[in-house]
């Protein structure tokens, strides 16, 4: 490929950054919990780690679905750039900006893979809290 020499501005693509996702029978996605989507039923859940699941963001508004079949409620999911907790068993630091952060629970991330890998984003830097800041990818 050749190589260019003018700039190429991003092209920020509005409207991106958030997408309804059917829910999974039976379950609740609170808002501002990071959601999964579980790979063989295409339905999105709360982050639990499992070998099925792959991180799509995080709910913008809370889904019930309790008692409900696959897909009958929807999640507004977003990829906006947010901070969640952090782990007390394999905490993210400082020394990982830039790095891969993984799900521990629904509002945490961890610094390392562990059983059931579920890679969340990118550690951006952290809130003046403390607080883990991911970039979702």
């Amino acid at each position: 490929m050749a190589t260019t020499t003018a700039a190429y501005p991003a092209a920020p693509q509005v409207g991106f950054d958030r997408g309804t996702f059917g829910v999974k029978a039976n379950i609740r996605i609170d808002e501002g919990s990071l959601v999964m989507i579980d790979t063989t039923a295409g339905t999105a859940e709360g982050a639990e780690p499992m070998a099925s699941q792959r991180c799509i963001g995080w709910a913008a508004e809370l889904a019930d679905n309790t008692g409900g079949v696959a897909s009958a409620v929807r999640v507004t999911v977003t990829t906006e750039t947010a901070s969640f907790e952090n782990s007390t068993v394999t905490p993210v630091t400082a020394a990982m900006v830039g790095s891969s952060v993984w799900a521990e629970s629904p509002t945490t991330v961890k610094g390392s893979a562990g059983t059931n890998p579920v890679v969340v984003g990118t550690l951006f830097g952290f809130a003046a809290d403390g607080r883990p800041i991911i970039r979702f990818v």
